[in-house]
């Protein structure tokens, strides 16, 4: 009998292709502490390090698929050493054994490095070869440079003039924290505005009454109307947070303000009358020294326009900057013509005999301007 002559083969498989990367899924590797607080930022019992693996195959071959085989590895560790000076210590290293996700919660020390390394196996089942994965990062604390807090009032002076023809309306006066030329972020500080009560003699963050507040009381900015500005003195209290001792703050007084203008009155027809003449019309304007004549003058004044003739009383003849006199009123004399012009008043409520605002019937408050002076006795 013949026998058949063996010999054996072996099949040869191209080794797979690896792309191993470790994934910061939070936190930080690198802390700064602030010696003058006492605390650390990121601060890790709050903000935990957290570190996940991953391991990416692909296989020339096609005979696995390509892709994700993180949780096929074996043989996983994770370690945190501290070293200080050269002691070392261990630190408490948490990882999902389905993930490996490794979450560290303890704050690290300034001169004091944390030595973080990885380690896993993952078997190639194609050629039975085991291939080793190794990674390390040093954890470290820098020490905070001392805090240079400032509040910036973003160009607004401690007195604010609101010159009535020159709307501002709603606007807002914005602050912002700083240490030194970076901006603290709004969830690291904290801000409050205050109104001074003249009658109780102290600060109020109580804005309910007040008809010029609009928002914005407890934040950076806070937004007023000028329609109801008389005199307020604001003051903004802030602070970082970890800095409570390091309070910045800013007052300002905004207040109604006129300046220097000068009123007029000038015969629009009637600076000669004749025996024709039926009318006189007569125009009162107000000029400003900067802004030239200004523009529907009787919603910022009190204007009211008089008359005389022939060395007579001056009467008043109206409000308002246009005046019609019948010519039958100006008799017989040469006629002479005044306007008395008078500063009004921010919006504020009208009140009964008792003090008590008066509100309309949908319960809106009942507001009017007022001259803020006399008239000057004859």
């Amino acid at each position: 009998m013949t026998k058949i002559r063996k010999k054996g083969g072996r099949v040869v498989h191209t080794p797979l292709s690896y792309i191993f990367q470790m994934r910061e899924l939070g936190g930080s590797a690198i802390q700064k502490y602030d010696g003058e607080t006492g605390t650390f930022s990121p601060d890790r019992t709050l903000t935990p390090y957290v570190l996940q693996p991953q391991l990416l195959v692909t296989d020339p071959e096609g005979t696995i698929p390509s892709g994700d085989y993180t949780s096929q590895m074996r043989n996983v560790s994770w370690t945190a050493v501290a070293d200080t000076g050269g002691v070392k210590t261990n630190i408490p290293v948490t990882w999902d054994p389905a993930t490996f996700a490794a979450t560290i919660r303890t704050n690290v020390a300034t001169g004091t490095i944390v030595h973080v390394t990885f380690s896993a196996d993952f078997t190639d089942t194609r050629r039975q070869e085991v291939q080793h994965f190794k990674w390390s990062e040093d954890l470290t604390t820098e020490a905070q440079a001392t805090s240079n807090v400032t509040l910036d009032h973003g160009g607004f002076t401690s007195k604010v003039n609101l010159v009535p023809w020159k709307r501002w309306g709603h606007f807002g006066i914005p602050v912002q924290l700083r240490n030194g030329n970076e901006t603290v972020p709004d969830s690291e500080g904290t801000y409050r505005w205050f109104w001074w009560d003249e009658e109780e003699e102290e600060w109020s963050n109580d804005f309910t009454s007040r008809l010029w507040y609009v928002s914005g009381a407890d934040t950076k900015q806070v937004i007023v109307d000028q329609d109801f500005i008389q005199d307020v003195l604001l003051k903004v209290e802030a602070y970082a947070y970890g800095k409570p001792g390091n309070k910045q703050s800013f007052t300002t007084r905004l207040r109604r303000w006129y300046g220097q203008y000068l009123e007029d009155i000038n015969p629009v027809t009637g600076k000669y009358v004749f025996s024709d003449t039926e009318t006189v019309a007569l125009e009162a304007k107000v000029t400003n020294r900067f802004s030239g004549d200004i523009k529907d003058p009787a919603g910022y004044f009190d204007m009211e326009i008089f008359f005389a003739v022939g060395g007579g009383e001056m009467e008043s003849v109206g409000y308002g900057p246009d005046v019609i006199i019948r010519r039958r009123d100006l008799q017989d004399g040469d006629p002479v013509y005044g306007v008395l012009v008078r500063e009004l008043t921010c919006f504020i409520p009208i009140t009964d005999d008792d003090g008590y605002a008066l509100a309309d019937d949908d319960g809106a408050l009942l507001v009017a301007q007022f001259p803020t002076t006399e008239k000057e006795e004859e």
